[in-house]
C-alpha cells in the first residue's frame, strides 16, 4: 500500500485539523526548528504501533470534548481480502473506501485515567436503516436480519460466509450513501482490521537525535545494535538454555545440600539455591568496525559514526522489507544532514532518491538547512510555518514556496555588488574572519589600500 497523506488532529502542536500529502517516491519536510516536522514523523510512527501514544501527546489547547487523532490514507491497497475463513472479498464490495476509493484509517487516542485507543476506517457507507452496520455484525445477527426483513435466505451463497450474507443484505434494495466512521474495535470488524494490518507498510523511523535515544555503547557502535536485534530473534532458544542451565545447576546444589544435611542440618537449612542475576547476553559477544588502518569506529568523527548507524538502520529496515514479501516500506529520515560535510549531505541526498525510485518503496525527510532542501525536487516540498498556536502547511506548486523557504530559513540575496574603486571581493562566514584581514591588511596597508563593506 502506498500512503498518500496524513491528518493530525489535536496531536502535540497541531490543534484540530492538519493535512500533509505525501509524494508516491519522495517527499521533503521544510521548516524552522520547532515548526512541527519531528511531530509528523513521530505521529507515524504512533500509528504503524512502533511506538505508544502518551498523555503528553495530546494538544494542550485541545478542550475536554477533542479527542486526538492520526488519520492515514492509503492507496494500492490489495484487490482482495480473506474476512473469513470461506470467502475472499474487497474493500471496495464492502463500501468500505472513502469518496475518493481510497482507504482512509483513522486512529483516535482518549486520555482518561488510562489511554484508549480506537480504529476506525472513514467510508463512503450505506446509510440504509439496518444495513449501516453490517461489517460490525456477527453471523447470527446477520442471518437474524435476513429473516427480520422476510428475506429469504436460501438464496445466499454460502450461510457460513459474512461476507456472502452482507452481499445478500446489500443487493436487497437501493443503496443510499453517507460518509461515516466505522469503528473496527468490536466484534467481527476485528477481523477486518487484524487483516488490514497485515497489508500496512513498514514504516522505520531514523531520528536526528537518536544518540539521545539509544545507549551511548550502541551509538558509539553500531554492531551493537546489531547483536541485540540477533539476540532478540532466538530469545525461546536463549530462556531455553537458561532454564537448562539453571535447571542442572540448582540439582546439584540441592544433592549438595542434601550431602552437607547428613553432617550439619542446621547449616544446609540456611543455604538456599538462588540465580543472583539473569545473564547479559549482549555483553558477552563482542564485535567491533575497524578502517585497514585499525581504528575502531567509536574513535572516528561523530559524523562517520552517524553515517554508519543510518546506513545500519537502512540495511535493518531492507531485511525487514524482504521479509514482508509484498508490504511495503516507508523510510523517515529526521535531519539527513546532521553531523555531514556538505559532499556527504549531497551524496547522501542523491543516494535517498535513488532509493525513492525503487519499487513500494517511499522516503520522508525533514530539513532545515536551505542547501540541502535545493536539492530535493520541487513537488516534493512541503513547507511548515509555525505563527502563534497555528501550524500553516503548504505544498509545492510553484516556486513561490521556494522564495518563502528562503526567506524563512535565513537566505536573503542582494541584487548586485557595485563599486567602481574596487578591484576584488573577499566574503567571509564571520567576524572573526574580519578580524583576522584587518590584522593582515594592516601589515600590507602600504602596497594595499581596502575597505569593509557589509552587503
Amino acid at each position: 500500500m502506498e500512503l498518500i497523506s496524513i491528518v493530525l488532529e489535536n496531536f502535540r502542536g497541531y490543534h484540530l485539523k492538519h493535512t500533509i500529502l505525501i509524494d508516491e517516491c519522495l517527499t521533503g519536510i521544510i521548516g524552522k526548528n520547532d515548526a512541527g516536522k519531528s511531530t509528523i514523523f513521530e505521529a507515524l510512527d504512533i500509528f504503524f504501533e512502533n511506538s505508544s501514544f502518551e498523555k503528553n501527546d495530546r494538544c494542550i489547547f485541545a478542550t475536554e470534548e477533542q479527542n486526538t487523532s492520526i488519520t492515514c490514507v492509503f492507496k494500492d491497497f490489495p484487490e482482495s481480502l480473506s474476512l473469513d475463513a470461506t470467502s475472499q472479498t474487497t474493500l471496495e464490495s464492502e463500501y468500505l473506501l472513502n469518496n475518493d476509493s481510497f482507504l482512509e484509517i483513522k486512529k483516535t487516542f482518549r486520555v482518561n485515567q488510562k489511554i484508549t485507543t480506537e480504529v476506525s476506517i472513514i467510508a463512503n457507507y450505506p446509510s440504509n436503516p439496518d444495513l449501516n452496520s453490517l461489517i460490525t455484525l456477527k453471523n447470527a445477527e446477520l442471518k437474524s436480519l435476513i429473516k427480520t426483513k422476510g428475506l429469504d435466505i436460501t438464496q445466499v451463497d454460502d450461510q457460513r460466509s459474512n461476507t456472502c450474507l452482507r452481499k445478500f443484505l446489500f443487493s436487497s434494495e437501493a443503496l443510499t450513501f453517507q460518509t461515516k466512521e466505522i469503528s473496527l474495535n468490536k466484534e467481527d470488524a476485528k477481523n477486518l482490521w487484524e487483516n488490514i494490518k497485515s497489508f500496512l507498510p513498514i514504516f522505520a523511523l531514523f531520528k536526528s537525535d537518536r544518540n539521545s535515544s539509544d545507549q551511548d555503547s550502541e551509538v558509539q557502535d553500531p554492531m551493537k545494535l546489531a547483536i541485540k536485534a540477533a539476540l532478540s530473534e532466538i530469545q525461546p532458544k536463549l530462556t531455553e538454555i537458561q532454564e537448562y542451565i539453571r535447571t542442572n545447576v540448582e540439582d546439584v546444589a540441592k544433592r549438595t545440600l542434601n550431602k552437607l544435611g547428613e553432617m550439619d542440618s542446621n547449616l544446609a537449612k540456611d543455604l538456599i539455591p538462588n540465580f543472583s542475576k539473569d545473564p547479559k547476553w549482549d555483553s558477552i559477544f563482542s564485535m567491533t568496525l575497524t578502517s585497514e588502518l585499525g581504528i575502531p569506529v567509536n574513535k572516528r568523527g561523530s559524523g562517520v559514526r552517524r553515517l554508519i548507524l543510518l546506513n545500519f538502520f537502512r540495511a535493518e529496515a531492507e531485511k525487514k522489507f524482504k521479509e514482508a514479501r509484498n508490504r511495503s516500506i516507508i523510510y523517515a529520515i529526521e535531519e539527513p544532514e546532521t553531523s555531514q560535510h556538505p559532499n556527504y549531505q549531497e551524496m547522501l541526498i542523491k543516494a535517498l532518491l535513488e532509493l525513492s525510485l525503487s519499487p513500494k518503496t517511499q522516503i520522508l525527510v525533514t530539513t532545515h538547512t536551505p542547501a540541502l532542501a535545493g536539492l530535493l525536487p520541487l513537488a516534493s516540498l512541503r513547507y511548515i510555518n509555525k505563527v502563534d498556536k497555528n501550524h500553516i502547511i503548504e505544498h509545492a506548486d510553484t516556486n513561490q514556496i521556494l522564495d518563502k523557504i528562503s526567506h524563512d530559513l535565513g537566505i536573503h540575496p542582494f541584487g548586485s555588488i557595485n563599486d567602481t574603486q574596487c578591484k576584488g571581493y573577499i566574503f567571509v562566514e564571520g567576524v572573526s574572519d574580519v578580524v583576522f584581514l584587518q590584522h593582515i591588511f594592516s601589515k600590507i596597508r602600504r602596497k594595499f589600500s581596502y575597505s569593509k563593506r557589509l552587503y
